[in-house]
């Protein structure tokens, strides 16, 4: 190599090898950073419950897995009581609101811990708290709906409706804005007061920085607006549902509209008979059919052509359907005294499968939840506390099996105070992941029922025994859930093993501890551990490892308890990172020492 090429590669090796030290370093230094982050309540939902009734159908399915027992996980305040009539659970995280204050909250969906609250106004009604990549969608004061940060809470844009559409026909204060329908291609369908709209979100499509005339964020494709007046206080349209490019909608004049979803065009009406109520609530789509409660029946339609399939509950007010496996799950409202029930149809007949009467002798204006071969409901009632002589509601939960009705368990709720002017404590509920959440409207709390968490612990009483030496083993099993966290688990069965080999199985007492004796057959050293198999209630867990040394010599007794043992190797004095810089730094002094002799040369 010539001076001028080693001059080159004085000059060229220091740079090269400090850009690979950069390289090499910046991971360990990422890594390091991020051992000191936390995740909370960012956790990933497996199966998501972000639309009003789970899907855009509106079936109020869902393959999440469901809780078995009525195990109390957590369950959290949100302050003044009333619920919203529909929330959402997405990304680790459950999104409910405060609805007479106006609040939206991110609850960890595992502990029930706030993670962000921002207030948005009180709309005209109970409200629905939407969940869509990565946003929440939920409606303000004077006929706005509102775009949140699903992680931060920040609040991204906020639309108002124009009143002239609102209001088109009758100049009804108590219109609201009624559950959105979010989906793809950043589409809002929402029927406020007279007008069906179609917006547009357009936030995220805007190039900011290029951006020199007004942007809307929010852009109207389509509107409709009925063309009589409404009789019901809440508004013309009720929350759509979608399947395909078919839009299906009911008004509160007792019509089913399906629209074109992209030009808002209309493909077919139908008009139920008439009746002394004029109501509608939404529409559930499966397998082709359209199920609507509507004034004082429940009617099945073609959901191509409208036709009539088959009606049935005359005389009742019928709740929103959920619709899984050819059934339909519907309550009755009935306002004559008899029993209100829950039905369980065919959905291509309209026969009756089962019934039920939900307890307290109530049902609910919202669709049941199906998971997991279980039909979930709520009820509550208002009647007078006994002890207080105040109005106060009861309100429980309820699981029956999906394909017979028999009732699998319940659970009752904190009670509340009794709220002139709201009949339903309980709006719809949630489940996701195997967690049913609900939020009680008598009292502000939000709950969640499902398997909680466990702990089991194993010591021994010796550590190290002589061959033919009994040894005690002893622990506990615990319950991790929030709502109990530390309470015993007992009445159950704990496996014990040494290695691979069961030794014996245990049952909890009333504090959740568990003992045996045990007496190894041979020398060696055991890994002794417990293993709980969890059940409907609770999940599995497994202890640490505990080592027992057995031997003829082995006689002195131990701390039950395992210390921590020194390692026999002798601590690297620096770490491997650190070698690597200085390894490093010394190869570029040796080129520039050298660069400067080939110079000094020259």
């Amino acid at each position: 190599m010539n001076k001028k090429n080693l001059k080159s590669c004085g000059v060229f090796l220091p740079l090269l090898i400090m850009a690979m030290l950069v390289y090499m370093i910046s991971p360990i230094h990422a890594q390091i950073a991020f051992q000191g982050q936390t995740t909370h309540g960012l956790g990933e939902t497996q199966y998501p419950w972000t639309n009003v009734a789970y899907d855009p159908a509106g079936t109020a399915y869902t393959p999440s897995p469901g809780p078995q027992a009525p195990h109390l996980l957590w369950k959290t305040n949100t302050g003044t009581a009333n619920a919203p009539f529909v929330f959402s659970v997405a990304n680790g995280m459950v999104f409910t609101k405060n609805v007479f204050d106006g609040i939206v909250f991110a609850l960890d969906a595992e502990t029930g811990e706030t993670i962000w609250q921002t207030e948005v106004g009180r709309g005209k009604s109970p409200e629905a708290v939407i969940y869509h990549d990565g946003h929440i969608y939920t409606d303000a004061e004077d006929y706005s709906i509102v775009r949140l940060d699903a992680v931060t809470g920040a609040l991204i844009w906020k639309y108002y409706f124009p009143r002239e559409l609102v209001l088109a026909t009758n100049e009804n204060t108590g219109y609201r804005v009624n559950y959105p329908l979010v989906c793809g291609n950043d589409l809002i369908y929402v029927g406020v007061g007279d007008t069906l709209f179609c917006l547009q979100d357009q936030h995220d499509h805007c190039c900011w920085a290029d951006m020199v005339e007004p942007f809307e964020s929010v852009k109207v494709l389509w509107a409709y607006t009925l063309p009589e007046a409404s009789s019901y206080g809440w508004g013309g349209f009720h929350s759509p549902t979608l399947s395909d490019d078919m839009l299906y909608c009911g008004a509160f004049t007792g019509e089913v509209y399906c629209f074109n979803a992209t030009t808002g065009a209309i493909l077919w009406t139908y008009t139920a008979p008439q009746s002394a109520f004029v109501m509608v609530e939404q529409i559930s789509l499966s397998d082709g059919y359209a199920v609507v409660p509507v004034n004082d029946r429940l009617v099945c339609l073609d959901a191509t052509t409208g036709d009539l399939v088959w009606e049935a509950l005359q005389g009742t007010l019928s709740s929103s359907a959920a619709v899984h496996d050819g059934k339909v799950f519907v309550y009755d409202n009935t306002f004559d005294g008899s029993p209100k029930m829950l039905y369980c149809l065919d959905l291509t007949t309209g026969d009756n499968v089962w019934e039920f009467a939900p307890r307290n002798n109530t049902a609910s204006y919202f669709y049941p939840t199906v998971a997991d071969g279980n039909v979930y409901i709520t009820a509550s009632t208002a009647s007078v506390d006994a002890s207080s002589g105040e109005p106060t509601y009861y309100a429980c939960g309820q699981c029956l099996d999906e394909e017979t009705g028999t009732l699998k368990w319940e659970v009752e709720m904190d009670t509340g105070p009794y709220k002139q002017g709201y009949g339903a404590c309980i709006g719809a509920t949630a489940i996701a992941d195997g967690k049913w959440y609900i939020h009680n409207g008598a009292n502000g709390y939000v709950y969640c029922f499902g398997a909680g968490p466990t702990d089991v612990s194993l010591s021994v009483t010796a550590s190290s025994l002589d061959l033919g030496t009994e040894n005690i083993i002893y622990g506990t099993l615990l319950d991790e859930s929030p709502a109990s966290l530390g309470a015993p688990i007992s009445g159950v069965s704990v496996d014990l093993y040494a290695g691979t080999t069961k030794i014996a199985t245990v049952t909890t007492d009333a504090t959740g501890m568990f003992s045996t004796t045990w007496e190894p057959s041979t020398e060696g050293v055991y890994d002794l551990y417990a293993c709980y198999a969890g059940s409907d209630s609770y999940v599995s867990s497994t202890s640490s490892t505990t080592l027992v040394h057995v031997g003829p010599e082995a006689t002195a007794t131990q701390p039950s308890e395992q210390q921590p043992t020194e390692s026999t190797e002798e601590a690297p004095l620096i770490s491997a990172e650190l070698a690597l810089i200085i390894a490093v730094v010394a190869v570029c002094v040796n080129s520039a020492v050298t660069y400067l002799a080939l110079r000094k040369r020259k």
